[in-house]
């Protein structure tokens, strides 16, 4: 018995759908051999256009109305759809609008649905390719096809319809394509083929198009002062997602090294992944420009005292003071309420926590009280093992939903962060002093004469209403 054979023809008004007309007919015809898909532009030369539609009307099983914007001309979609029911009373008509649009009167007794891939599916990729008594056919087209397929097709001809399908696209700005398919990156990324479409001439300073992540490397460490983390955290980023996670928010900074960018600062960011099945294999990441670094610190141990004062200082004013101190008066009763500030809290928390455990925030500050005997030292190191403490017990409350247990744990967190942010102040201003005073003795060597400033002259012109002018050197 020879297989049922089914015809569809797409009605549209050229003027709009045109090129979706072209495209649906594409995908419906590649996955069926048993389907013929007809549109008017299939005309041939020589050949009336009316004659040609309103015989494939008749043969028609099916009639896929695209349904043109409230306002538009639609006899001729009228006339189709009249020439299409006198040949087929009960036929299956499938119309799709647009979801700003009213239904037109001439259609209301169909049912007509939004133009939504989840609508494309349902209502005519399911029954078409499946089958349903309701629509007339006497077997499935292709009984093979994937909840993926289906799920791709309706994506695509949703954006098509509504006229987002891109014709051509353009990048602006600079971005790597780096491929891990094959590579087991737990171990290394350094095979790891990378892509820079448009070359990275402005912001790295470098022509090359194709290369392997190790070439990566070695270009970002030739000038490691203008950040080299930015390399290390890509990598970190497509570590996680390989394993499942989601990754956080990118934060490592570095500056422009070529063209105009030079002295600029830029922030990679992930921006899409590619998957074969559920295997990552290709990531994206463009290259944003941002009005300050991660960071602006100094070398050595001031930079790693400044840099835990900061993290001291970013928890306190981040999370602490925003969600214990100035709620402590008028603390959340409901349970959502009190839910959204363990959130918020957490999600602040992890953001901190995951930029000092980057860049080794507590081994290296430790590592400076130790080589300077800081009388301090034992002290750290005990608020050290109560930092970790306090955290685990945040978590193990905020995994409870225990409220109560959660703000005591936040008001360890006050104290604790109150006598830290003291004893790196007093050891960052320790350092501060030695450092001007090897400064001074520096600018004393090339003749530059350092002009101090009257204190108490200045608070006597002041009280005056007396600006303070001091002396040119």
């Amino acid at each position: 018995m020879t297989e049922q054979r089914v015809s569809l023809f797409v009605s549209h008004k050229v003027k709009f759908h045109q090129r979706a007309a072209k495209r649906i007919k594409e995908i419906l015809q590649s996955r069926a051999e048993r389907l013929d898909v007809y549109i008017c532009e299939d005309n041939t030369a020589g050949r009336n256009w009316r004659d040609l539609v309103k015989e494939k009307l008749t043969d028609a099983n099916v009639l896929l109305l695209l349904i043109p914007p409230n306002g538009s001309d639609i006899s001729w979609i009228k006339s189709e759809i009249l020439t299409f029911q006198a040949v087929h009373p009960n036929g299956w008509i499938v119309p799709f609008k647009r979801q700003t649009d009213k239904v037109p009167d001439f259609i209301k007794a169909l049912q007509v649905v939004d133009s939504t891939k989840e609508n494309f599916i349902k209502f005519l990729l399911v029954p078409l390719f499946k089958g349903d008594p309701d629509t007339g056919l006497k077997a499935s087209l292709n009984p093979r096809i994937t909840d993926t397929d289906f799920d791709r097709d309706g994506k695509e001809i949703e954006e098509i319809v509504r006229g987002l399908a891109p014709s051509k696209s353009r990048p602006y700005g600079e971005y790597l394509v780096v491929e891990v398919c094959g590579l087991d990156v737990t171990a290394s990324l350094e095979n790891a083929v990378v892509h820079a479409p448009d070359g990275c001439i402005e912001i790295l300073n470098w022509q090359k198009k194709d290369f392997i992540w190790s070439e990566l490397i070695q270009w970002a460490n030739k000038e490691k002062g203008k950040g080299t983390f930015w390399v290390t955290e890509m990598a970190d980023v497509i570590k996680m997602v390989c394993d499942g996670k989601y990754p956080p928010v990118m934060t490592s900074t570095f500056r422009g090294r070529g063209g105009q960018t030079v002295g600029l600062i830029f922030q990679p960011l992930l921006y899409n992944v590619d998957y074969v099945d559920e295997n990552p294999v290709r990531f994206y990441f463009s290259f944003n420009q941002v009005l300050t670094p991660e960071l602006v610190r100094g070398t050595g141990q001031i930079g790693d005292v400044f840099n835990a004062l900061y993290t001291a200082t970013r928890m306190r004013w981040e999370v602490i003071e925003p969600f214990y101190v100035k709620r402590i008066s008028q603390l959340p009763t409901r349970v959502d309420e009190q839910r959204e500030l363990i959130e918020h809290v957490i999600n602040s928390f992890r953001v901190i926590d995951e930029y000092a455990e980057r860049h080794k925030i507590i081994g290296d500050v430790y590592n400076v009280f130790e080589t300077n005997d800081n009388e301090n030292l034992n002290e750290l190191v005990k608020f050290m093992k109560m930092r970790k403490t306090i955290k685990d017990e945040l978590f193990k409350a905020a995994q409870k939903n225990n409220f109560g247990q959660f703000m005591n744990q936040l008001s360890k967190a006050l104290s604790l962060n109150l006598r830290v942010t003291e004893i790196l102040a007093e050891e960052y201003l320790t350092l501060v002093r030695k450092d001007h005073k090897k400064l001074r003795a520096f600018l004393k060597d090339y003749d530059v004469v350092e002009k101090s400033i009257d204190v108490q002259e200045a608070r006597d012109l002041a009280q005056l209403g007396v600006r303070y002018e001091p002396q040119q050197l």
